[in-house]
C-alpha cells in the first residue's frame, strides 16, 4: 500500500511562516502600511532633497579638476554618507516597529505605534542600523555577493534589538546565529523579495513613455512601500523560529 509523499520539515516551517506572515499583514494592514508611509517615505523624500541641493550645488565641478573638482568629489562622499544612514536608520526603524506589532498580534494584544517606538532601545538600533549599514556598503564595494552575505547574515540584528534589546555587536552576532538556524527561510524570503521587486520594477518601467522618470519613481516607491511590512513580518517570523531553535 503506497503512502503520500511527505514534505521535509525545512519545506513544512517554509509555508508556515509564509503563510502566518501573510494573515498577520492582511490582519492588521492598516497598520502594517502606515509604518513604512510614516518612516520609509520621508526619508525617500529627504534623500531626493539632499541629492537634488547637492547636483544644483556641485553639477559639473567634478568634472573641471582643481578645488573645486576636489569639492565635489569630497561633497560626493560626504553626501552619500548621509543619504546612507538616512536610508539605513530608516530601514531599522520600520523593521523594529513591524517587529514590535508582530510581537503583540500573536500575543493578541494591540499596540500603537507610538507604545511599539516608545519601547525600542533607539540608541542601539541606530548604532546597530550603522554598523549593518557600514558592513553592508564595504560589501556591495568589495563586488555583489560579498554585500548580499552581510545582508544573509545580519538581516535578523533589528528583530534581535526590538524584541530583545541586545546591544548592538550581541544584536549583530544574534543575527548570525539565527540565520544559521533558518537559513532555507531566510533564502525563500530574499528570493520572493527580489522576484516582487523584479516584476514590480517591469510594470513601473512601463509607465516611463507615459509618465517619464518621475512616475517609474513614485511607482517603484509604492512598490517598495508594499513590500516592506512584509518582509519586516517574515523576518520577525524567522527570527521567532530561531530562537525556539536555540539561537
Amino acid at each position: 500500500m503506497s503512502t503520500s509523499p511527505q514534505p521535509s520539515p525545512g519545506t513544512s516551517e517554509i509555508g508556515t511562516i509564509l503563510t502566518q506572515s501573510l494573515n498577520l499583514y492582511f490582519g492588521r494592514f492598516a497598520q502594517y502600511i502606515i509604518i513604512p508611509v510614516v518612516v520609509l517615505l520621508p526619508a525617500y523624500i529627504l534623500r531626493a532633497i539632499i541629492q537634488g541641493l547637492f547636483w544644483r550645488l556641485f553639477w559639473g565641478t567634478a568634472f573641471h579638476g582643481g578645488i573645486g573638482g576636489l569639492a565635489s568629489l569630497g561633497g560626493n562622499f560626504i553626501v552619500d554618507l548621509l543619504l546612507g544612514f538616512i536610508q539605513w536608520g530608516a530601514y531599522a526603524l520600520t523593521l523594529a516597529l513591524v517587529a514590535k506589532v508582530v510581537e503583540s498580534q500573536i500575543a493578541g494584544k494591540s499596540m500603537s505605534l507610538s507604545e511599539a517606538y516608545r519601547s525600542i532601545p533607539m540608541a542601539s538600533l541606530i548604532t546597530t542600523a550603522a554598523l549593518f549599514g557600514i558592513a553592508t556598503a564595504i560589501g556591495w564595494y568589495l563586488l555583489v555577493l560579498p554585500g548580499l552575505a552581510v545582508w544573509f547574515f545580519l538581516c535578523l540584528a533589528m528583530p534581535a534589538v526590538a524584541l530583545d534589546r541586545e546591544e548592538p555587536f550581541a544584536a549583530l552576532a544574534r543575527s548570525v546565529r539565527a540565520v544559521l538556524k533558518v537559513p532555507v527561510e531566510i533564502v525563500v524570503i530574499l528570493l520572493i523579495f527580489v522576484a516582487y521587486f523584479f516584476v514590480g520594477g517591469i510594470i513601473a518601467g512601463a509607465f516611463f513613455f507615459v509618465g517619464g522618470f518621475y512616475t517609474v519613481s513614485i511607482l517603484s516607491g509604492i512598490v517598495y512601500l508594499l513590500i516592506a511590512p512584509w518582509l519586516g513580518i517574515s523576518l520577525a517570523l524567522c527570527y521567532n523560529r530561531a530562537k525556539t531553535l536555540g539561537a
